[in-house]
């Protein structure tokens, strides 16, 4: 009868997890069609166009996610445009952590990462010229640290 409580204890810890989330305070996924996701998008969006002096529109909500602290933090990536005709085939991603504090009315948006002038499928070609970047980078210090080798063998030579 113990072992079958221990059991049914741990069962419904793990059942319970499955439903209300790995871990408190975690980040948690949010649907990125809910109408405080939508109200966050805006807020950052109008605070990135003020900023900036620019106007850009919404046009996607990528990702969110929520984490419980003291109070509740937010993480948004959305995809942006600028408003004018012109340059309506550039699409820029925008990040922002959002931090809200009801019972202090405190309410702080960060804007982490400015967008980048890249189209969705442009992105992954950039993460390749960079990976490439720095091998090339490192090649250059190795030679140097060889013909530092050489020099002291040399002074070495002179003085025998």
């Amino acid at each position: 009868m113990k072992n079958f409580n221990i059991f049914f204890i741990i069962f419904i810890l793990c059942f319970s997890i499955k439903i209300y989330g790995l871990l408190i305070g975690g980040w948690s996924d949010m649907d990125t069609s809910s109408a405080k996701v939508k109200e966050l998008a805006k807020k950052v969006l109008d605070k990135y166009n003020t900023e900036q002096k620019e106007n850009n529109t919404l046009n996607k909500i990528i990702k969110a996610k929520q984490q419980v602290v003291a109070g509740m933090k937010y993480n948004i990536t959305i995809l942006i445009s600028p408003s004018s005709k012109s340059a309506s085939n550039c699409l820029n991603y925008l990040e922002a952590t959002i931090f809200e504090q009801p019972w202090t009315k405190t309410e702080n948006i960060t804007i982490y990462k400015k967008p980048t002038e890249n189209k969705p499928t442009s992105k992954k070609p950039t993460s390749k010229k960079t990976t490439t970047k720095k091998p090339k980078s490192k090649k250059p210090k190795s030679k140097k640290t060889t013909s530092k080798k050489t020099n002291s063998k040399k002074s070495t030579n002179k003085k025998s």
